[in-house]
């Protein structure tokens, strides 16, 4: 059985070349392209345009699949370790922080379409595609 991902990132760019520029049956095809490629399957596009496309969106839908596997494998490794630290039956409350800044990045769950490239499906347009790929 084919090891299935649980979904594929789709880019806003994307959706709007399979809404507005493919036909239906374009957008079908390049669909089996990305189905494929995360169900561990390959589907050969037969349409010239759909090839085109799917030339330059294989990568990142390989990568992404690729980040997926590479952290189940993580998550199987840790797991077999025993998992998280067994810790008393009532743990404390947990300690005061100091008021320090946060490291990390709160992203906002904005779409906007149409203002140059458009940015990945509800992340903040000041994301970068590298970015998501950390």
């Amino acid at each position: 059985m084919a090891n299935l991902t649980p979904g594929v990132l789709i880019f806003n760019n994307w959706l709007d070349l399979m809404v507005e520029a493919l036909t239906p049956e374009q957008t079908i095809e390049l669909l089996k392209c990305i189905q494929g490629v995360s169900n561990d399957s390959e589907y050969n596009p037969k349409d010239p345009i759909v090839i085109t496309h799917w030339f330059h969106m294989r990568e990142i839908v390989v990568a992404n699949v690729q980040k997926y596997k590479n952290k189940c494998a993580a998550n199987k490794r840790n797991g077999n370790l025993g998992g998280r630290p067994i810790t008393q039956n009532n743990p404390s409350k947990p300690k005061e922080t100091h008021n320090k800044q946060s490291k990390s990045k709160s992203i906002a769950f904005t779409c906007v379409k149409g203002e140059g490239s458009t940015p990945l499906v509800g992340v903040s347009p000041s994301l970068t595609y590298e970015e998501t790929m950390k």
